[in-house]
């Protein structure tokens, strides 16, 4: 997983990887702390980019580790093509998708679905976080930055306190991130048990 990788040449890939490291470390705790006992669930991450983030967490509770949270299967969904082969590549243990996660159309759910750092680049967030609740059995969880002063060009959305709540997300975790130019960033969930 930290090997020197032939698509880190193309600097969006690297710096997809690096900030997938840290903001899905921030998202193994928070979830590890939800599902306390020995639990084996199955994992959508939508907006994947190159899968470091699924893998990542794949790796850590993996059906062979000494965690009492077991991830099994791992999919991850990617919207952008450009990312597929990487996460194929390089992370062989998880179901690598490319298309929007909502317009599967092959009746799919899974127990955690999951978006990191997606939810503030899409056109409508709320109908995001209903998709989420949507495909999902037991947890959805969406990590962000919070409540953003000045959007970058790339964000489209300030996603709230306010917002989260309002669509049930009310497992409200918010920190300041070491990755994302030390600002706030925010964990939350919506329970379906």
């Amino acid at each position: 997983m930290f090997e020197k990788l032939s698509a880190e040449t193309d600097p969006a890939v690297a710096h997809a990887r690096a900030q997938g490291i840290s903001f899905y470390m921030d998202i193994a705790r928070y979830l590890v702390q939800r599902f306390p006992g020995m639990n084996s669930m199955s994992l959508l991450d939508i907006g994947s980019r190159t899968g470091i983030g699924p893998g990542l967490l794949r790796a850590m509770y993996h059906p062979a580790s000494y965690s009492c949270l077991k991830l099994d299967p791992v999919t991850a969904i990617e919207i952008d093509p450009t990312f597929q082969p990487a996460a194929e590549r390089d992370f062989p243990d998880i179901e690598a998708l490319t298309g929007d996660a909502f317009s599967l159309g092959d009746g799919r759910r899974w127990d955690i679905v999951m978006s990191s750092h997606t939810i503030e680049h899409v056109e409508d967030p709320r109908a995001f976080l209903r998709g989420m609740q949507s495909i999902c059995n037991k947890m959805a969880i969406v990590a962000c930055p919070f409540e953003e002063e000045n959007l970058i060009r790339w964000h489209r959305n300030r996603i709230t306190y306010g917002m989260l709540s309002e669509a049930g997300f009310h497992d409200i975790h918010v920190y300041r991130s070491t990755h994302w130019f030390n600002s706030m960033c925010v964990i939350a969930s919506w329970r379906n048990f």
